[in-house]
């Protein structure tokens, strides 16, 4: 996600999709780091089950995918373009994102293939 975002603002251009469907579910790195931390430490003050935990942290800002443009727009300096997925890949790559990165997004246009966040 830091990627689309970074990419976001380089382009001054959101990509568009029909076939995406879904919310941005983000959350702070500070957020989780906290809440880890604290698990750990009461994880540490009990004697019994040291087995493997996991947790999902979400929820912090969500949106739908389908509202990109207009959540980017707010709070920006520049008027935010709306490019198919394709060219954005394109202009994107031009402008620093990763070969591999690029090259999975423009298979992904190619087969027609739906992306859901989450998935």
């Amino acid at each position: 996600m830091g990627n689309l975002f970074k990419f976001v603002e380089r382009l001054e251009a959101v990509p568009d999709s029909p076939a995406w469907k879904g919310y941005f579910n983000l959350i702070s790195a500070h957020t989780v780091a906290g809440t880890v931390t604290r698990s750990v430490v009461a994880s540490s003050n009990r004697t019994s089950g040291s087995g493997v935990q996991y947790q999902h942290e979400a929820g912090e800002i969500v949106y739908p995918l389908s509202t990109m443009k207009d959540t980017m727009q707010l709070g920006s300096d520049f008027p935010v373009r709306v490019l198919g997925l394709r060219d954005w890949v394109d202009e994107a790559q031009a402008k620093g994102l990763h070969p591999m990165l690029a090259t999975y997004l423009r298979a992904r246009v190619g087969e027609n293939t739906g992306w859901r966040s989450p998935n």
